[in-house]
């Protein structure tokens, strides 16, 4: 007596699912308010930049398309006249809060001073759970 075999998982046909069918309208409409909402209560602490010979010229944010669950901050540095060469590392950072001035999330990245060209264009992504939607306000400035 011959049993049959139940057919493989690889020779089933793939359910499109939220994740991988992308995005639909609304969601990437959301995604695009909530990226609105951001860039206009976004503070720019531009004295940390300066101290380092640096300009901070434009802050640019994205939001991820599915559930808000990332936020990208691109910064756009250029130097000024005072920017010296020097052998250090200058963190770069992003602070999330909440409508109740609570910190929620942050995240950096790195910038080497003695490897500056003059112009970069540098981005921090902070992942968490629906941080777009919970997030009121975004703080960036530089550490040592």
């Amino acid at each position: 007596m011959e049993v049959a075999k139940a057919p493989s998982k690889k020779s089933q046909p793939k359910i499109p699912t939220k994740k991988s069918r992308g995005a639909s309208a609304n969601e990437k409409r959301l995604s695009h308010c909530y990226a609105e909402q951001l860039r206009e209560r976004t503070v720019a602490r531009v004295n940390t930049f300066k101290q380092y010979g640096l300009n901070l010229d434009h802050v640019g944010i994205g939001v991820d398309d599915i559930d808000g669950d990332m936020i990208d901050i691109f910064l756009e540095i250029s130097s000024t006249d005072e920017f010296f060469r020097q052998d250090r590392m200058l963190a770069l950072k992003a602070n999330c809060y909440d409508m109740n001035d609570v910190l929620i999330s942050m995240d950096e990245t790195y910038m080497y001073l003695d490897k500056f060209s003059g112009y970069n264009t540098y981005r921090i992504s902070i992942w968490r759970k629906r941080i777009a939607k919970n997030t009121k306000r975004i703080v960036i400035y530089t550490a040592e």
